[in-house]
């Protein structure tokens, strides 16, 4: 095999593996995006609810 069919061959192997890990990061932020999309409903009521109870902490060290 000649250094330029092995240069080629190379290029395609790491351009493949490139292309790969690309579509695959895509996938995996697309599914993250997704979940969250979808679970923002109960994200955005658990953050009330810290935030009430973190006010209401503060409130009562402040009377101390």
């Amino acid at each position: 095999m000649s250094f330029w069919n092995t240069f080629v061959k190379v290029w395609q192997v790491r351009k493949s593996i490139e292309i790969q890990e690309g579509l695959e990061g895509w996938f995996r932020s697309r599914q993250y995006q997704r979940n969250t999309d979808q679970n923002i409903d109960e994200i955005s009521k658990e953050l009330v609810q810290k935030n009430n109870k973190w006010n209401e902490e503060l409130e009562r060290r402040r009377k101390k």
